[in-house]
């Protein structure tokens, strides 16, 4: 349940309302039973799921400013979109899918959450313009490296970065050195000790 959460949650300077705890229930339920199908997550995560995906999803929040849109790139499960969309509303999550099977779920998400504040989008970023005059918030976890989310989103003054990166982050931010000028901080993940969450800016 949510509430193993709270000592974590509490480190993070987290606080999650009755309705978040409720939404975000009810998104692990959906996942659960639409992984049986579609194989959303790793089977063998759905012990850990809270902890795993939720909680992965959730320490984000203290690194995100309110006026940004977030765009949560090859969202598949919606993670972190949909747990960033539940405590973030209203302000405004994008997720970007270009899998049918996937996007069907995150509609049944959005639905069954009425999750207003959330757009779905059946497409590769690549293909989606991103307006000049709003802030945005790009999000990953688990799709390509950092250079390849870079090239499909090219940095500009209004775009900033924050993926959730494994052991494999020192490399990946090697390899954009020459070929981005780009802000880097990165952050401890409380998941997972070999991980790392990234900024750019």
């Amino acid at each position: 349940m949510i509430d193993s959460l709270q000592p974590q949650l509490a480190q993070l300077g987290i606080e999650l309302t009755d309705t978040h705890k409720e939404q975000l229930q009810h998104y692990v339920k959906l996942l659960i039973k639409w992984n049986k199908a579609f194989n959303l997550i790793g089977k063998d995560t759905e012990q850990q799921i809270y902890l795993r995906h939720i909680l992965d999803s959730l320490q984000l929040l203290p690194h995100i400013q309110n006026s940004k849109t977030v765009v949560d790139v090859g969202s598949g499960a919606g993670i972190p979109g949909i747990p960033l969309a539940i405590c973030l509303a209203p302000q405004s999550v994008v997720l970007v899918e270009p899998r049918q099977n996937r996007v069907e779920f995150l509609k049944t998400v959005k639905r069954e959450l009425n999750l207003i504040n959330c757009d779905i989008k059946k497409d590769l970023i690549q293909n989606i313009p991103l307006e000049n005059n709003t802030d945005y918030l790009v999000t990953a976890r688990a799709v390509k490296k950092v250079d390849q989310i870079l090239d499909w989103v090219k940095p500009n003054k209004n775009i900033n970065y924050l993926l959730l990166k494994g052991k494999t982050y020192q490399k990946e931010l090697k390899q954009i050195a020459s070929k981005y000028s780009v802000t880097i901080k990165d952050s401890a993940s409380i998941t997972n000790p070999e991980a790392r969450i990234i900024a750019l800016q």
